[in-house]
């Protein structure tokens, strides 16, 4: 998730934790909806007095569950996340360790699908999992070509080269084409 969304759900979570912790207050009676004269908590805060009376267990339950949700999408958002390791070990003995950059795998998907005919443009992204790498691939393509054919011989392309010349286990290739260019701001050139 990118940094504008993470700090759009943490906008989220500190909303639905403020309202629930407002909810669990009013309905216990800690604070007075007079005293929530600001923005539309006053009305907020007149609602949740209003349902004190036979509502009171289910009004109590749903102020819970949003502070408690709240909270949880804070904390979620807000966790650091382990990044993935910028290397992957090729080989490690008595030598040594030989280690290939992330950047590098990506250079060379990029090199290999450009290499190809009808490929103008190419997006590569590589992730490592339990059973070896993972590479995205977005690519631009001329309109005359087929996408599933082109498509197919970069999987086997990207695979085989990535597998021959880092020594990575490669488990799987995903190819989006297109035939607009990834970057909006960038015209193609019509000849």
């Amino acid at each position: 998730m990118n940094l504008f969304n993470r700090i759009a759900m943490a906008i989220v979570g500190l909303i639905l934790l403020f309202v629930g912790v407002i909810g669990i207050l009013l309905v216990n009676d800690v604070i007075r909806p007079t005293g929530l004269n600001f923005l539309l908590l006053y009305n907020f805060a007149l609602f949740i007095a209003a349902q004190r009376g036979a509502g009171y267990g289910v009004t109590l339950t749903v102020t819970i569950i949003l502070a408690v949700a709240g909270l949880a999408i804070l904390v979620f958002e807000l966790w650091p996340r382990g990044r993935e390791a910028a290397r992957y070990v090729v080989r490690e003995d008595n030598l040594g360790t030989v280690t290939v950059e992330r950047s590098s795998v990506a250079d060379l998907v990029r090199h290999e699908a450009k290499s190809m005919p009808g490929v103008l443009e190419v997006q590569p992204q590589v992730s490592n999992g339990p059973d070896g790498l993972h590479v995205f691939t977005r690519a631009t393509v001329e309109p005359e070509f087929e996408a599933p054919v082109l498509g197919h011989e970069m999987q086997e392309r990207i695979k085989t080269s990535v597998q021959t010349h880092m020594g990575l286990q490669v488990a799987e290739v995903r190819i989006a084409t297109q035939t607009a260019p990834l970057d909006r701001r960038k015209r193609r050139r019509v000849a």
